[in-house]
This record gives structure tokens, sequence and C-alpha cells, in this order.
């Protein structure tokens, strides 16, 4: 089998695509790599057997990582290491004689089929998109996007930015005009700058603001993602 097919085969399995084949283990090699080391996940791809597993996952309680394959259970001990933090855990009393199937080597991605529960955050997606490209492709682009945002979960919040020559994020829910913040794409910005910019309360007013919105008062910065149904119409 040729190598390139091994690596479609995984992202096919897994839904990951890394931009290195192997992850460097010295801080030295890190460094002279030409390309920054990443990892992209395609949360809605299609899967012919997608593993569900009917029970919560069990969570590191130093780093709230999920159990997987690469962690260190230990049935003796009842225990199991992360492979984040290294902290060990203790397993679940009803793990007595066999390991969890989440550490099957099989199970490099799951998903978890919990109950609904009302007060759950909805789903935020943010497209982020480079236009520096033909009008034919912008074409294509425009209706891919709008095929992934038509199948995305109706309670989905949308974010969307485009970058080129400067970067825009764009302001959304507005059906009176279309506004977009723009940064200039050769001038670097401190965080504070982007907030003050994006009028996006800093850390420190965040609480204050959240008390606000408890008491019936509306916060700002929220235009950016927008509810799922919003951006259809737009």
């Amino acid at each position: 089998m040729q190598t390139s097919q091994v690596f479609e085969d995984f992202e096919d399995k897994t839904g990951l695509r890394f931009s290195w084949n192997l992850i460097p283990n010295k801080q030295n090699e890190l460094l002279k790599l030409s390309v920054p080391l990443a990892c992209l996940y395609q949360p809605l791809r299609t899967m012919d057997q997608p593993i569900l597993l009917n029970e919560p996952p069990i969570v590191c309680r130093g780093c709230q990582g999920i159990l997987n394959p690469y962690c260190q259970p230990d049935l003796n001990t009842q225990s199991w290491t992360c492979c984040f933090c290294f902290m060990r855990n203790a397993l679940p009393p009803h793990y007595h004689h066999q390991l969890p199937f989440s550490t099957n080597q099989d199970c490099v991605n799951v998903e978890y089929n919990l109950p609904i529960v009302s007060n759950v955050t909805p789903p935020i997606y943010i497209f982020v998109v480079d236009t520096c490209i033909d009008k034919e492709n912008i074409e294509s682009l425009t209706s891919t996007l709008q095929n992934s945002i038509s199948s995305l979960p109706p309670d989905s919040i949308v974010g969307f930015i485009s970058f080129g020559k400067n970067v825009n994020i764009h302001e959304l829910g507005n059906f009176e005009m279309d506004t977009s913040y723009v940064f200039n794409g050769a001038k670097e910005y401190t965080v504070d700058q982007i907030e003050k910019h994006l009028n996006i309360l800093s850390s420190d007013l965040r609480n204050n603001n959240n008390n606000n919105k408890q008491n019936g008062i509306n916060g700002v910065g929220g235009e950016f993602p927008e509810l799922k149904g919003v951006q259809d119409q737009q």
C-alpha cells in the first residue's frame, strides 16, 4: 500500500489530518520545523462505521482530558494515567475486571451518545476563509460554505472571518447593512487593542457583564457569532 493511501485511510477513520507524519519529542527538533505543527479535525466528516459509546466520557480530574487509547490504564490499581498531564485518576468502580472500551486501540475517534441537557452551550463554528483566490474558486467556495452551514445543527452559533491583505471580522445578524471590522494584515495587534476595536469586554470586566446579562442587560461583542438561522437568512 502506498504511503499516501495509509494517511488517507487514517483520515477517513479518524477525521484527523496532521501537518507532519511524526511529532518531534525534543524542543530543538520542534524549532527546526519548516511548517508549524498543526492538526485539522473534521467533526462533521462522514464516517462509514462511527463508534458510538452510550456512556459519559471518563474525565481527568486534573486537566479535564478524556480517557483514550493513549492513556495508561491499570486494572491492578484501578487507576489510569492521563496522557496530557500525567495525573493518575481512579477508574469508575464498575470497571473491576475489564478496561473501559474507550481505551481500545480502535477508539481514536468516538462519539458519545449522551442525554440532551437543556442548559448546554450550543456548538459554535467559526469559518475562517482565505479570499486570495480567483473568481471561479470564489464561486465554488461560496457554494461549499452554504452547503456546510446548511448541514450544521439548527441551534449552532456561526461566526465568519475572512482574510487576504487585511483581516475582516464580520458582524452577523445586521440585516440593514453588511458590517465588518478590518485589521491591517501587515500590523501586529495586542489582545487589548482587538478587544477595544471589536467593542468586546476585557477579561476583568466579563464577570460584571455576565451579572448584567442575568439581570436582563445585554452585553457587547455578541454580534459576531450568531445563531445559524440568522446566518442562513443572510
